[in-house]
């Protein structure tokens, strides 16, 4: 889920955030309650995650590299995923680089022989960590003590059950998650067999059935020894050229190739009909192929598929920001906003607070006027205590970007009213977008939580804010 500022407000002060940092690994007391947000996973189904205080994730992130290189040194070529890298700009290595590498991997091993393979995953594999395994893993790295029970408390502190998951999001945890199966991964790659990870993706090859299902076998009883189960639905062998071809996908590569060539109609219909064919009419995604194609069509601008997404949008909840995303350059079309409209006031459609968020947060780029009914359910929104902060948060900006006199007018009370910080810091963006930040009103804010102070200065006098969709733009918050 998207910060409203994008954090620029605490960022302004580096120094203060490393020291709050410092200061809560070093201390006894406990870190901040991390915010639940139940991500889509598919269109019926969600994954924990959390949503972490910027000095709680600086420290999360400190604690955990002070002993990533001695992680890295534990890990086998055979692992693919959070791998560390050694450019100092970057944690880790690019993800997609190294899942293409993984995949060529794969195609190699089946190429050497091992025709055999078991494609299987670790079923709810971040959410089952147990803790009690993972600080003896962590402590036999030889950290200092401080860092250690840092790491402890801030991990009971966020667990959503005691004693058990570490929070699904920030980079370190999928270092953490490495961490964990290395016992795994040591054991496995001794075997006859070949075996090949990306985080909790798990091929195994083998030159015969007996060997794979030995291997699978030795496998299962490594991850139940960690309290970790494999995915019965997603274990499936493959033989021979079925095998082969699951480690390519010619369709997304000729794509890729002739968008290189040039962005010309040979591409853009190649990428529709992969959209097309990843919306499986039974209503599930293939993630992946979405994601490849969606992601290529915005870049390109290309209205084509506008309808399939429109009609399937609900369905587009697990790709996050990347369907509002999609959607952004053609928000001011009358036709785009009658059937948003029809999807928000649709209670069987509109089911995820997740994807609401998303959409939500790129209604407040749209220049040409924000549509009354898109205000109207940001104010439903806004005023149902029920709904997660952070969907109220962003349904304010809506309303303050709408700049209805009844709304601000109702921000306004709220700054004098309301008691969770981060509701009350949204309410000053949302009153900074409308141009309505008056004296009174921040001194209202801040005098109730002096906090807030930093906020109110990095708004004052501003013009633009960070985009909440898109990383490289700029809102302007006056002369609407």
């Amino acid at each position: 889920m998207p910060d409203v500022l994008r954090f620029e407000d605490e960022l302004e002060s580096q120094v203060e955030v490393l020291a709050a940092a410092a200061a809560r690994v070093a201390g006894p007391g406990p870190f901040d309650a991390a915010v639940e947000v139940e991500a889509a996973k598919t269109p019926f189904l969600s994954r924990p995650a959390v949503l972490l205080s910027l000095a709680d994730r600086v420290a999360y992130h400190a604690v955990v590299g002070s002993v990533m290189p001695r992680i890295e040194a534990l890990l086998s070529p055979a692992v693919f995923s959070a791998r560390a890298s050694a450019d100092p700009s970057y944690l880790l290595l690019s993800g997609s680089e190294q899942w293409v590498l993984w995949q060529k991997e794969v195609a190699k091993a089946i190429d050497d022989g091992f025709t055999w393979m078991v494609k299987t995953d670790v079923s709810g594999y971040f959410e089952n960590i147990q803790h009690r395994i993972l600080f003896a893993e962590f402590d036999a790295l030889g950290p200092d003590a401080e860092v250690s029970a840092g790491l402890k408390r801030m991990l009971g502190s966020w667990a959503t059950v005691s004693g058990r998951g570490i929070p699904q999001g920030p980079d370190v945890s999928r270092v953490l998650g490495n961490l964990y199966l290395v016992p795994v991964d040591q054991v496995m790659i001794a075997g006859p067999w070949q075996y090949l990870r990306y985080q909790d993706d798990i091929r195994v090859l083998a030159r015969s059935r007996r060997e794979a299902v030995e291997g699978m076998r030795q496998l299962q009883r490594e991850c139940r020894l960690r309290g970790l189960m494999l995915s019965a639905d997603k274990t499936a062998p493959l033989v021979g050229e079925a095998a082969r071809q699951s480690t390519a996908d010619a369709e997304l590569d000729a794509a890729q190739y002739w968008l290189s060539v040039a962005p010309n109609r040979v591409g853009r219909g190649q990428l529709r009909r992969i959209l097309r064919r990843a919306l499986g009419s039974d209503g599930r995604v293939n993630g992946r192929r979405a994601r490849f194609s969606l992601y290529r069509l915005w870049r390109l601008r290309d209205s084509g598929p506008l309808k399939l997404v429109l009609q399937r949008f609900e369905d587009l909840a697990p790709l996050g920001s990347l369907g509002p995303q999609y959607l952004l350059p053609f928000l001011d079309r009358v036709s785009v906003q009658r059937r948003l409209t029809a999807f928000l006031q649709d209670g069987q459609r509109n089911t995820s607070a997740f994807l609401s968020t998303w959409l939500l947060a790129a209604m407040i780029e749209q220049g040409g006027g924000i549509p009354t009914e898109w205000v109207m359910y940001a104010r439903r929104v806004v005023e149902n205590r029920n709904q997660p902060s952070y969907h109220r948060i962003v349904a304010a900006n809506v309303i303050g970007a709408g700049r209805r006199a009844a709304d601000l007018s109702w921000l306004k009370d709220a700054v004098r009213f309301e008691y969770e910080p981060g509701l009350l810091r949204g309410y000053l963006v949302a009153l900074a977008r409308a141009g309505e930040l008056q004296r009174d009103v921040t001194n209202t804010a801040v005098g109730r939580m002096p906090s807030l102070g930093r906020t109110v200065d990095y708004l004052r006098g501003r013009t633009d804010l960070p985009s909440l969709i898109d990383l490289r733009r700029r809102v302007s918050i006056r002369g609407r």
